[in-house]
Order: structure tokens, then C-alpha cells, then sequence
């Protein structure tokens, strides 16, 4: 279904991460961009997303939880180690939808991670565990982790918990030690801690058979709620296709015309057989992945059947995806937000520039019609398959684990990272689309101006061993190379990071110690193919790396 939605004049500019990175996590995070508050399956959801990127999940609802600086230390932890173990810290409120039983809970995130290994979840002040590879120890282990931080914080549980599996899967036994959190005290207690779920080879499926038609249910529920957007969707492409009425057999109909043609009917099969088989709604990424390669294949042959060239690939439109590729950036400001570009249509680009109405996409939440972008987690797989192959969605924005896989595995990180200025000229640079200041170019940065750690930092000096230390080289080799792109105003020399994983602090305290001086601005204009695009090509006396 769509709705009009009223543009408004911009108050400010920026990029099009801040549509989907922040109106979509905002929902996420139970903002308040939601029509209400979060379900006990969005709370999961929400959960095995995070989990897909790290092994620990502090949700921002949970009370007690843990501070970000001890997530980041219990991360580290499980990443030093050898076994696979998922932690999820979740209010309370997440167990009245699954019989007051955290084991419950535990198997709906593993089935939804689909991944193998040790998992523990505390939700309020109730810890559960359990492990489908046949482990029966980590009933035993757990209880002693309880045993050994009465009075203690949950990261002190946790991280004794994590301790103590690593000592038993490396045959080290010994009783662990684990780290105590702050917060801790001998009066407090994270107690009840409930009796341990004890899962053995035949895996979290040896819960009651009703608990697990229970779960089931509600995956059923939560998926019947979500698929009528994608069921739209899909069937919009059929009738897209059927509209274009091409004869494949008249000689004015070429071979490439033919291909293209032949792609579309197939990303439509693949929508439709993908939508029939998902269980669940972490099964749909695929689904509106397939229509976004449908729509972009129809964009194709009408440009051929045009005479036209071939079009630029795209992300969809923002506003209503069925609406196919984009053809431009548009500013646009969403009610009581700030503005921004997002990818537009022709006709809502159109619309946006006249200040009237944009048809937007909305699907049911709780009975009403709400945008897409503003629906919760449930939708996270819905924009993802037709937004996350484009760079230009999240342009810049870094996550800590790009940096943890360039460290582990030597994989460089390949792009520059955005980052903000308090006051920019009014003007912009390529392959900027938009200034967003009021000064002049003599005195203050114009957007799209890059800068480049110089060559002389000594980056194998820094931070020598302090904690992190390698995984801010990491970045900082990234700035040597790609450097930084002024993307938005804001605090000066603030870079942009996706929130999930959560960053170390100390991290953040080691690249806050690089000074401005440290860098210089690059004339890049040698990159560009095109003033009205944003493609880069090297070539031979161009002095960008």
C-alpha cells in the first residue's frame, strides 16, 4: 500500500545513511519513530540481527544490562577464544510472550541465527543457556559462574560464564575466574538465576513439544504480519512485466532486449518461490533482493525499447521501491526529522522539487498504515534485500566489524569514511551533491572535500601495545590510503560508525588521540569520469592512491 507523504523545505543536508541507518535503527531500538512499543519477536529479531555481526547483544531496553564498555570487554573475550558463544541481554518484557521460559527464547534466536554453539541469554534478571552441539556441561558451568559472582553485575555472571566454557572445550578445567563488573556489590544479586536449560546432541529441539509449536506460532504470526508488503511487492513486478507486453519474437525485439527480458521473469520467479518457502522473517532478505534485480532488468529493456542507453545501476526508489531504480538524489526532510538525500524516482523526484505529495510505501503495523522505513525490525530484511548492495545506502559509514575482519584475516578496509564539520563554506566539491554551509571556500572546507592521513604519520609507532592497538592501525591504514569525506555538518572531525557491534571504548579513545593536524586535503578531481556522476576511474599521473 502506499500513502502520500508531504515533503518539506530542508533545514539541513545529509546523506541518505541517515534514512535507513537511523530511521530504521531508530525503530530498531525501540525509538520513537514506533507506533508503539517493540513486540517480544521484534525484541528477538532485533537480537539475532545484532548476534549475525557480534557475539553479544545489550539491548538498550534491558534492565539490569551491561555498560558499553564491559559489551565491548565481553566481545573481546569471546573473540579471543576458540568456541562459538552468542550472549543476548534482553529486558524482562520478552518472556510474557514465551510462558515466562528464557528457554524458549533461546531457541527462537537460535533458530533464527540458524548458527551452532553455546547461547545465553538473561532477560531481566533470569539467565538461561543452553548448546545444540551436544555440550550437557554448560548447565554445571553456569550455575558455578552464578555461583562464584553472587552480588555480582551481569558482566561479571557472563564473563566467567564465557571463561569457564573456553577452559572446559580446551580441556583446561579449573574453576575460572572471570572479571567483575562495576555495579557489582554483595548486597545486590542478579539471582533468580532459573534452572539451566540443559541441551544435549539432539540440540534446543528437546524443549516440550508445545513449547516448540508455541514458537512456531509466533514465527507463524510475526511472518503473516510482514509478508502482505513483500505479497505487494511481488505481484506489482508480475503486473510491471505484463504491462511491458514485449513480443520475443518480432525481429525489432534484439537479443539483448531478450536477456534482459529473461532475467526479469526470472528475479520474478525467484521472488515468488523465495516469499512461498520463508518461515520465518529473517527469510525474506531474499525476496525483495530478487525484486530489486527485477525492477532494475525492466528498467533495461524499456531503455532498449527507447533506444536509449542502458541505465545506471541504481538503488531503488526510497520512497516506494516498486517504483523501480532511482534516477537522481534527492533533499528530502522526514516529519519532525532532519533532512537528507535519499535515492528518488522521476515522479517523486519530481514530486519532492514541487513541495506536493510522494507516494510512499507503508505497511501494517498495529492496524496502521506506517512508512516502511519507520515499521521496526521486522522490516529490517525487507529493506536490506533492496537497499544493501548499494554503497551509496551507508556511504562511508564504518563498522566495527570491518575492522575486527581487517585485523583477524589482513583484509584491508576499501573505502573512505565519512565525517562532519561544525561550519562548511557554501559550496561543494565532486563527488559531493550538496553544500550545506554558509561561508566561503577561502576559509572554511565545502562538502565532498577530502582529507588523507599524511604519509609521514607513524603508524606503526602508535598506541604500541596498548589495548585495541592493532584494530586502530587498522583504521588507521584506512586513512593513509582512502582517507575521510566531509559528508555533513556536526561536531568537528567526528567520523561516522555504524552503532552494531558496538564499538570498544578504548578504540574510540585511541583514534580520538589523532590530531587534526595529522591530516591534509587531497585534490581528487582527477577521479572523476563524469560531473554528474559518481564513478572514480585511476589512471596513470593521477596522484590518488
Amino acid at each position: 500500500m502506499s500513502r502520500r507523504l508531504t515533503s518539506s523545505t530542508p533545514a539541513r543536508l545529509a546523506s541518505f545513511l541517515l534514512v535507513l541507518a537511523a530511521l530504521l535503527a531508530t525503530s530498531l531500538l525501540g525509538g520513537a519513530l514506533l507506533a508503539g512499543p517493540a513486540s517480544a519477536d521484534s525484541v528477538v529479531d532485533a537480537a539475532v540481527a545484532a548476534l549475525q555481526q557480534s557475539p553479544v547483544y545489550n539491548s538498550p531496553a534491558a534492565s539490569p544490562r551491561m555498560t558499553d564498555s564491559e559489551t565491548a570487554q565481553l566481545t573481546s573475550e569471546i573473540q579471543a577464544g576458540s568456541t562459538p558463544i552468542y550472549v543476548a541481554v534482553l529486558p524482562a518484557s520478552v518472556l510474557a510472550s514465551y510462558n515466562n521460559d528464557p528457554a524458549q527464547v533461546i531457541e527462537a534466536i537460535q533458530k533464527g541465527l540458524g548458527a551452532n554453539g553455546t547461547f545465553a541469554v538473561v532477560a531481566g534478571r533470569n539467565l538461561k543457556v543452553g548448546n545444540n552441539q551436544g555440550n550437557t556441561e554448560v548447565a554445571a558451568l553456569a550455575d558455578q559462574a552464578v555461583a562464584q559472582n553472587q552480588g555480582g553485575s551481569v558482566y561479571s555472571v557472563l564473563s566467567t560464564f564465557v571463561t569457564l566454557v573456553e577452559n572446559a572445550a580446551s580441556g583446561s578445567g579449573g574453576s575460572g575466574s572471570g572479571t567483575s563488573g562495576s555495579g557489582g556489590s554483595s548486597n545486590g544479586s542478579l539471582v533468580p538465576i532459573l534452572g539451566v536449560l540443559v541441551v544435549g546432541a539432539g540440540g534446543i529441539a528437546l524443549l516440550a513439544r508445545r513449547s516448540s509449536s508455541q514458537a512456531r506460532q509466533r514465527a507463524a504470526a510475526t511472518l503473516a504480519e510482514v509478508r502482505p508488503a513483500f505479497e505487494e511487492d511481488v505481484t506489482k513486478l508480475g503486473e510491471d512485466i505484463k504491462a511491458l507486453d514485449l513480443d520475443i519474437d518480432s525481429p525489432k525485439t534484439t537479443d539483448e532486449m531478450r536477456q534482459h527480458y529473461a532475467a526479469a521473469l526470472n528475479a520474478y520467479d525467484k521472488s515468488k518461490a523465495t516469499l512461498e518457502a520463508a518461515t520465518n522473517t529473517l527469510g525474506l532478505h531474499p525476496v525483495s533482493g530478487a525484486l530489486e534485480e527485477g525492477h532494475f532488468e525492466l528498467a533495461c529493456v524499456t531503455a532498449l525499447q527507447a533506444g536509449q542507453p542502458l541505465p545506471e545501476r541504481r538503488a531503488p526508489c526510497f520512497f516506494n521501491p516498486q517504483h523501480g531504480p532511482s534516477v537522481q538524489d534527492v533533499t528530502w526532510t522526514p516529519p519532525g526529522g532532519t533532512a537528507r538525500e535519499v535515492p528518488a524516482c522521476a515522479d517523486c523526484a519530481s514530486r519532492v522539487a514541487r513541495g506536493v505529495d510522494v507516494d510512499a510505501k507503508t505497511v501494517n503495523v498495529g492496524g496502521q498504515q506506517t512508512p516502511y522505513w519507520n515499521a521496526g525490525p521486522q522490516y529490517v530484511g525487507y529493506a536490506g534485500g533492496y537497499y544493501g548492495g548499494f554503497g551509496s545506502i551507508l556511504p562511508g559509514l564504518l563498522n566495527f566489524a570491518q575492522i575486527r575482519r581487517a585485523v583477524q584475516t589482513g583484509t584491508p578496509i576499501t573505502h573512505a569514511i565519512r565525517f562532519t564539520a561544525d561550519r562548511t563554506s557554501a559550496a561543494y566539491v565532486w563527488p559531493a551533491r550538496h553544500q550545506a554551509g554558509r561561508g566561503s571556500m577561502a576559509t572554511l572546507p565545502p562538502m565532498g572535500a577530502r582529507f588523507r592521513l599524511k604519509l609521514s604519520f607513524n603508524v606503526a609507532g602508535y598506541c604500541s601495545s596498548a589495548p585495541y592497538c592493532a584494530y586502530a592501525k587498522a583504521v588507521l591504514a584506512e586513512m593513509q590510503h582512502y582517507g575521510l569525506i566531509l559528508a555533513d555538518n556536526g561536531s568537528n572531525w567526528y567520523f561516522g560508525g555504524a552503532a552494531f557491534p558496538q564499538w570498544p571504548d578504548a578504540l574510540v579513545s585511541l583514534l580520538k588521540g589523532i590530531p587534526a593536524s595529522a591530516f591534509e586535503a587531497v585534490n581528487e578531481t582527477c577521479l572523476k569520469v563524469s560531473a554528474d556522476s559518481g564513478q572514480a576511474q585511476a589512471h596513470a599521473g593521477c596522484p590518488i592512491g
